[in-house]
């Protein structure tokens, strides 16, 4: 359980490891967190097993049945100790499991359990063992660096946007390919994957790469083309290129394209 803790690696029967592979071990056991909030913005709470809510703070350290709520316009980055990423999305409410896997549980425990909105689930690096998000009575279990998953109204999504993902529910399971998705109701099991619609096109030159201006009131303006078939759009604005530090995420209707 030690090893598979900190290293991307399945210790079971007639499973050998590969020649040349390197296993990191701790000096020393203590009580590590499964994971550590990077960034939030700007109203996260936090509430510890059997404990209140408060104020999450970059940095802070969330253990086993850590819960994780992010409130209007907020977001937040939660890094796990096998180098799972999870970013929630606005009004989003999860609760940490952790990735050590327990010798007295036949199956691995997911990474997050969403309550309800929408988190954004990746791997460092794409590897055989993959993150597990539980929703509505079911499972997504994605080798992917990018999987959104979307619990609202006792529905769940699921886009893939990198690499593959399996989705189980009421005792079915399909496979995901990227560019696909999925969805499934609660005890009911997942619906046949198909594409999804293609990102838009900026019209004309698109965003600007470079823009210089005066704090709080520089202007960025930018343009896309129409999707046909489009519902909407969402729009989201960060402070860098793996879109974790969010400045702004807003979904228009799709007749708004600027």
């Amino acid at each position: 359980g030690l090893l598979e803790r900190y290293n991307a690696v399945n210790c079971g029967a007639k499973k050998p490891l590969g020649d040349g592979t390197t296993l990191v071990v701790p000096a020393k056991l203590t009580d590590l967190p499964s994971a550590r909030l990077r960034a939030l913005r700007p109203d996260v709470k936090a509430r510890p097993p059997g404990g209140g809510w408060s104020a999450a703070e970059p940095g802070m350290a969330l253990y086993k049945n850590h819960s994780v709520n992010t409130l209007e316009r907020a977001s937040a980055d939660i890094l796990f100790i096998d180098r799972t990423r999870v970013v929630l999305a606005e009004h989003t409410l999860v609760v940490i499991y952790g990735t050590a896997k327990q010798t007295a549980v036949a199956k691995t425990p997911p990474t997050v359990e969403i309550e309800s909105g929408e988190v954004q689930a990746g791997l460092a690096a794409l590897r055989g063992k993959p993150v597990e998000v539980a929703t509505q009575g079911g499972r997504v279990s994605a080798r992917s660096r990018d999987t959104s998953v979307r619990s609202k109204s006792k529905r769940a999504t699921v886009s893939v946007f990198d690499g593959s993902a399996s989705v189980a529910s009421a005792g079915k399971k399909v496979d995901v390919p990227t560019n696909h998705g999925t969805a499934f109701e609660n005890a009911k099991p997942p619906e046949p994957p198909r594409p999804l619609p293609p990102a838009p096109r900026w019209a004309g030159p698109g965003a600007p790469s470079v823009l210089l201006g005066a704090p709080g009131r520089t202007v960025i303006s930018a343009a896309w083309e129409a999707v046909p078939k489009a519902a909407l759009y969402r729009v989201e604005l960060a402070r860098n290129v793996a879109f974790s530090d969010l400045v702004a995420r807003e979904e228009v209707p799709a007749d708004v394209r600027a």
